[in-house]
Order: C-alpha cells, then sequence, then structure tokens
C-alpha cells in the first residue's frame, strides 16, 4: 500500500508540473496532451522494469501512477485557474 502511495504521489507532482507548464505555454494546449504525456511515461517505466534484475512491471503501479498525474493535474489546473479568475490573471482555461 505504501508502494502505491509512493506512485500515486510522485505522479500528482509530475501532473501538477505538467499543468503549469501548460499555462505557461505560449499557444492552446490540449489538456489531454501532457495527461497522455504522463500516462505514456508511466508505461514506459513500468515496461522499463521488465529489463531490470529484481523489479517486475505492475498494472496496479501503473494504476497508481495515472491517477496521481490525473489528479494532480487537475487540483493545479483549479488552484491555478482559480486564482487567476480572481486575480484577473494567469488562467488555464481556454479563451472565449
Amino acid at each position: 500500500m505504501g508502494d502505491k502511495l509512493g506512485h500515486f504521489c510522485l505522479y500528482a507532482v509530475l501532473g501538477a508540473a505538467l499543468a503549469w507548464g501548460r499555462s505557461r505555454a505560449g499557444a492552446e494546449v490540449p489538456h489531454g496532451v501532457p495527461i497522455s504525456g504522463a500516462i505514456l511515461f508511466a508505461l514506459s517505466d513500468e515496461w522499463h522494469q521488465a529489463f531490470v534484475p529484481g523489479r517486475f512491471p505492475s498494472s496496479g503501479d501503473l494504476l497508481a501512477d495515472a491517477l496521481g498525474a490525473l489528479t494532480g493535474y487537475l487540483v493545479s489546473f483549479l488552484l491555478v485557474s482559480t486564482r487567476g479568475a480572481a486575480k484577473g490573471g494567469l488562467s488555464l482555461r481556454s479563451p472565449g
């Protein structure tokens, strides 16, 4: 259980970083792009473990990674959107 919590927390940080990066991008980036990137990274990490002695890929770890990335992204998106709307400044929402 602690292992899954660790995966969740680390990928939540990744998700939050991706949401922040999206907010700073010059062009409008669809939400699916950074989220898909985080999930593909998690998938590649689990696949990589198949080649490391003593390590094994785990669908449970992949699920914890994906849920962490989605949660971190969503929380960061909501915080930045709310702060931006309240201050009339930075917002992750698309114009129009």
